[in-house]
């Protein structure tokens, strides 16, 4: 866990980027349905201002 916050806070600083974005960064793809759904939940848990998908 501690890997992949340091990825992400080196990859994006501002904390502004897309559920792809993070996945793509954390090499998170051909996850089984539960673990995605999971990733989805934890990001949206953290998406502070509600949008959930940055433009």
């Amino acid at each position: 866990m501690h890997h992949w916050y340091n990825k992400f806070m080196r990859e994006s600083p501002s904390g502004l980027i897309t559920l792809f974005e993070l996945k793509s960064i954390l090499g998170l793809q051909g996850m089984t349905e539960d673990a995605n759904s999971y990733v989805d939940q934890v990001f949206f848990t953290f998406d502070m201002d509600g949008v959930r998908f940055h433009s």
